[in-house]
């Protein structure tokens, strides 16, 4: 697995701002202790921490190369991940946190450099809610990892009423000398036939994992490339329209001026509204740069976490023990008996689920592009044509944080729980609407205000 160089990551949300305050300030300072390239990004939102497998794996994974005989970590490193993962459980409860979703793929071991000496420990996903499951799952992870080195005297039976105290004691307590009663069942594993068809070893699966998903994530960039292009394209065109309403309301204006005599200073007037014009063009210049700014951001962001978790998807169903039970089951009754992991099989399916979920989202987000662009415009039409004074509202910190809040709810919902999010989307469009016209109204309130203390 170290010739794996993708990374994978793990998205920890926040549902408000204690739970921010908590991570930060809690967890991330006496529990969880991240390198600095682990932390891709804090917002509001979410916290965005990425691993690489070549040095780090989920504990899902790990188990299941255990299972199928494709790992060479030895019982004696078994036995230390077993008590780094109680260690760090204990961890919790001395700082009084709370968890509430540990399970395999929330854990994440950290080797050190390409072993399998194992050297931290990270849970992840935290949803800081009491759970008594969490004891429970801890206890049935050190089961299953006991059972991987043979030894039976830990059990579902006594375990159960034992602390995490005694049941760390007992782990440290456990001999693994050649001469103990229990199978070193993992030093035999390498002369078992291979899981893994033609390429023969976890090394060229990782190979293989790795030449896809360079050729997966410019698949993926294409997809988005075109679909910025065609809203260029629109853009464009809505752009020339709305110059040609422009100008042929400025010269029905003009017009207008010339056939009055109601106006005096007409020619003033008209240099006013041109002024004006100039004026507004500016402002939707830096607007439309902002706008292409943060979605140039968000778009780099969508694709490593489409990347990142199609991969570790690809990765997880190579070892999935499980899976090729449920195939042979599947099979058993013509005598077809499915003994290797169809790699080529499984790419082909997540690579397929991820794009469809991109498009999907693609087509969505074009309503959420469309949100941005109208309500802006909405906006300066309405305050040049009641106001006379510049319009400098400043909307940038509404727009970065629309983006954060647009990409978490496709993380949540959309690889979370393999749902297309329409409704959350679409909430979020009716979201910008709202918030942009609260944020002019105190803006312009504000303004109006402050004119009137300077007349004063």
């Amino acid at each position: 697995m170290h010739a794996l160089k993708e990374n994978f990551m793990r998205m920890q949300i926040f549902e408000n701002s204690d739970q921010k305050d908590k991570f930060l300030n809690d967890v991330m300072k006496n529990v969880e202790i991240y390198d600095t390239e682990s932390i891709r990004k804090v917002t509001q939102y979410y916290a965005w921490i990425q691993f690489n497998f070549s040095y780090c794996r989920p504990l899902n994974i790990f188990l299941n190369m255990m299972v199928n005989k494709q790992s060479d970590a030895n019982n004696i490193q078994v036995k230390k991940i077993i008590i780094e993962i109680l260690k760090h459980f204990r961890l919790l409860e001395q700082n009084s946190l709370c968890h509430g979703n540990i399970k395999p793929e929330n854990i994440i071991l950290i080797f050190q450099d390409y072993t399998n000496e194992i050297e931290s420990i990270n849970f992840t996903n935290y949803l800081f809610q009491q759970n008594q499951k969490d004891e429970e799952n801890i206890k049935t992870i050190v089961l299953n990892l006991l059972n991987q080195i043979g030894y039976q005297e830990l059990n579902q039976d006594n375990i159960k009423n034992k602390s995490m105290r005694d049941i760390l004691e007992e782990i440290y307590q456990i001999n693994l000398d050649v001469g103990n009663k229990w199978l070193n069942k993992i030093t035999s594993w390498g002369q078992n036939a291979s899981l893994f068809g033609q390429t023969g070893s976890v090394k060229g699966q990782a190979r293989k994992i790795n030449d896809w998903s360079i050729q997966f994530k410019g698949e993926i960039e294409n997809k988005i490339r075109e679909f910025k292009n065609e809203q260029i394209e629109i853009f464009q065109q809505e752009r020339e329209e709305n110059c040609n309403i422009n100008c042929e309301e400025q010269l029905q204006t003009e017009e207008e001026l010339r056939q009055t005599n109601k106006y005096e200073v007409s020619e003033t007037d008209n240099q006013d509204q041109q002024v004006k014009n100039r004026s507004k063009e500016t402002i939707e210049q830096e607007w439309l740069k902002l706008i292409k700014k943060q979605q140039e951001e968000f778009f780099l962001q969508l694709t490593d976490t489409i990347v990142q978790n199609t991969v570790e998807k690809v990765t997880s169903e190579c070892f999935d023990h499980q899976s090729l039970q449920q195939k042979n089951e599947k099979f058993k009754d013509s005598f077809k008996v499915i003994n290797k992991v169809d790699l080529d099989f499984i790419i082909d399916k997540y690579s397929a689920t991820s794009v469809i979920i991109l498009e999907k989202l693609l087509e969505i987000f074009k309503g959420i592009y469309t949100t941005f662009l109208e309500e802006w415009k909405k906006i300066t039409d309405q305050h040049y044509k009641e106001y006379k004074f510049d319009f400098d509202l400043q909307f940038e910190d509404q727009v970065k944080e629309h983006f954060d809040e647009l990409l978490i709810i496709i993380f949540k919902y959309s690889f979370v729980q393999q749902n297309f999010v329409n409704y959350n989307l679409l909430e979020e469009q009716k979201l910008i609407e709202k918030q942009f016209h609260e944020y002019y109204d105190d803006w312009i309130s504000y303004k109006i205000l402050d004119l009137i203390n300077n007349l004063i």
